[in-house]
């Protein structure tokens, strides 16, 4: 027998870390900021569950592939914001951040090389 609890009970535990984290978060950040990380997990979790993949812990290979589909469609901020929502969900659940990866920071640069970093403002054109 291995040391790491089955599936089932990671699951739990994954989700009572999370519990943990929103609960001792509670005040320190905005409700907008609530609202804005749920938004961005409940996509990058739809889009998991179309493809079958788990989005905690997400694997390396599946944020890289989600830049890429998301960098397709959002501006280059936006993938980022969904980035970190979900680095900071796995770091709350004690799980690895998939910003740890190299080949996800490399999916972030590729995605800002191809179009651009900076976001177009009402007078940029």
């Amino acid at each position: 027998m291995s040391g790491r609890p089955d599936p089932a009970t990671r699951k739990s535990q994954t989700g009572e870390r999370l519990t943990a984290y929103l609960e001792d978060a509670r005040g320190a950040l905005s409700g907008h900021t609530v609202r804005a990380v749920r938004a961005d997990l409940e996509r990058f979790a739809a889009w998991c569950a179309e493809r079958g993949c788990s989005p905690l812990p997400a694997r390396a290979g599946t944020m890289v592939a989600y830049v890429e589909a998301m960098a397709s469609e959002r501006a280059p901020a936006t993938v980022r914001r969904y980035v970190s929502s979900i680095a900071t969900v796995h770091k709350a659940a004690g799980e690895r951040s998939p910003l740890e990866h190299v080949t996800v920071r490399r999916a972030l640069k590729r995605m800002h090389r191809r179009r651009g970093g900076a976001g177009r403002g009402r007078c940029g054109g």
